[in-house]
């Protein structure tokens, strides 16, 4: 009787054992991919932050450090965009990076396939020279409405002897639809983009001024009849970190003075 009994107790004893083994188990599991998942939000959400330290030092004058390829890409599903006439660019800018001395060498070319060499300006007209960030997962909405505002003040340009060009960084992939949007501007449809959007496939252009991040950093350049970067502005990825209308012109304008 005492035997059967231990046998029971010992019976009951290794069922209580491997029942609260098993509840264990269950609960670390869980825990667990709960840990998982709030390590995996707690890693998404600062991948925005380097476009504001970014920012930071844009408007504190040092140049911007390109970051690695794919630093902003987890992040901008989560980014939320104002619609283009809440974009505000910086009508105040100075450089930010330091200026290339010689441009003469540059050549990009047409979706048609032919060639835009910067050369054939000198002399002849003054240049802005704008960066887009190409086809970075998506189109950067900035960089659209920054083109589609280069359209409709593109007058104000050529009164100032001044040349437009867009560069569009890395393959043509999505430049029709780039185009399409430059031409949906804020205050009317327009037929044809009076400026050239060149490409810069192999990025030549992009790693001579040293702006490359997973294409390029959207970035502003202005070059006098002479070939000499007056003004350089190198922004953050993804944002309305780059100069306005306004200020385009007003460092066209002090060529004049």
């Amino acid at each position: 009787m005492n035997a059967t009994l231990l046998r029971l107790g010992i019976g009951i004893f290794l069922l209580s054992t491997l029942s609260a083994a098993g509840c264990d188990q269950s609960v670390s599991e869980v825990q667990t991919v709960g840990d998982s998942k709030t390590i995996t939000d707690q890693t998404a959400l600062p991948l925005e932050e380097p476009q504001q330290d970014e920012s930071s030092q844009a408007e504190a004058g040092t140049p911007v450090v390109a970051k690695p390829a794919m630093a902003g890409m987890a992040g901008m599903g989560k980014m939320k965009f104002p619609a283009p006439k809440d974009m505000k660019f910086k009508d105040t800018v100075e450089s930010n990076i330091e200026k290339p001395k010689s441009i003469s060498e540059l050549v990009f070319s047409t979706k048609d396939g032919n060639q835009i060499k910067l050369a054939d300006f000198i002399g002849q007209k003054n240049i802005i020279l704008v960066f887009t960030e190409g086809f970075n997962g998506m189109l950067c909405p900035f960089c659209k409405t920054q083109t589609s505002r280069l359209v409709v003040n593109y007058e104000k340009f050529e009164q100032r002897d001044c040349e437009v060009i867009v560069v569009y960084p890395g393959a043509e992939d999505h430049l029709d639809e780039f185009i399409e949007a430059a031409l949906k501007t804020e205050k009317e449809q327009v037929d044809q983009v009076p400026f050239p959007i060149v490409l810069d496939k192999d990025f030549a252009a992009t790693d001579y001024f040293d702006i490359h991040s997973k294409h390029a950093h959207p970035s502003t350049y202005l070059i006098d009849k002479q070939g000499n970067v007056k003004f350089a502005y190198v922004g953050a990825d993804m944002t309305a970190d780059r100069p306005s209308i306004k200020a385009m012109l007003a460092k066209l304008d002090q060529l004049q003075e």
